[in-house]
């Protein structure tokens, strides 16, 4: 029995070193589990944060597309507005001119009318000339002439603007005059007093002139917040 008891300590020994590589191999085989996972999971991490960042990069690519885009559009949308802005203020300003000049032939007629109809009323001016018949027939042919203008670059300025309430009231404003000097078809008839004569250009010098007051206020104010839509590339 002596070999007995030489061998329970080896076997005591024997299982243990057993249990202990037993142990360390389930460890190992843990730990290799483990760090597999981790490896997984930092993969997975990787590839959702790659993922992100892809699709951010999209979307800021996409972004700027839009971004440039719009920009694009408005800085177009502003240079039109511009050229139409300039195109209609010289139209404007050239009608004006040529109310201006319809103004000065009707202060020419005025001052004649009103010499001939103090004759009529058996007045007699200093200096009265002779042919006052001749100035009033001249400033007619000149007023059939102007009248062909106005109504040539009235027609332009109404092409820039479509029937919109917002444009009623310029449409309005810029047909005035072409409208009254339809009257002037009256004016030629020979059989009109000379005082009726002369409170028709009268009225029409008025009208005239605060037509003109008129198309200056309201093209300035129109004009002025066209420019502001501009400048925000509106």
């Amino acid at each position: 029995m002596e070999w007995w008891n030489l061998w329970i300590p080896f076997m005591g020994t024997l299982i243990t070193f057993i249990g202990t590589l037993i142990t360390l191999s389930v460890n190992v085989k843990s730990n290799k589990k483990q760090a597999e996972n981790n490896r997984k999971f930092t993969e997975k991490m990787n590839d959702s944060q790659s993922e992100t960042q892809k699709q951010l990069l999209i979307q800021k690519n996409e972004f700027e597309k839009v971004f440039v885009k719009q920009k694009i559009d408005a800085d177009l949308k502003a240079k039109a507005r511009i050229e139409w802005i300039s195109q209609v203020r010289e139209l404007v300003s050239t009608y004006i001119s040529e109310l201006s000049k319809l103004e000065l032939i009707l202060e020419k007629m005025i001052k004649a009318a009103a010499l001939m109809n103090a004759s009529d009323i058996g007045l007699n001016p200093p200096n009265y000339p002779s042919d006052l018949s001749t100035i009033i027939d001249e400033s007619v042919v000149l007023i059939k002439q102007s009248r062909i203008s106005i109504n040539e670059y009235s027609e332009k300025v109404l092409l820039y603007f479509s029937e919109k309430d917002e444009h009623q009231e310029i449409e309005k404003t810029i047909t005035i005059i072409p409208k009254s000097l339809g009257n002037f078809e009256t004016f030629i008839d020979n059989n009109l007093p000379v005082n009726a004569k002369l409170q028709l250009l009268l009225n029409t010098k008025n009208e005239l002139k605060g037509n003109i007051s008129e198309i200056r206020s309201i093209f300035r104010k129109y004009l002025k917040n066209e420019w502001d839509k501009a400048k925000e590339g509106k």
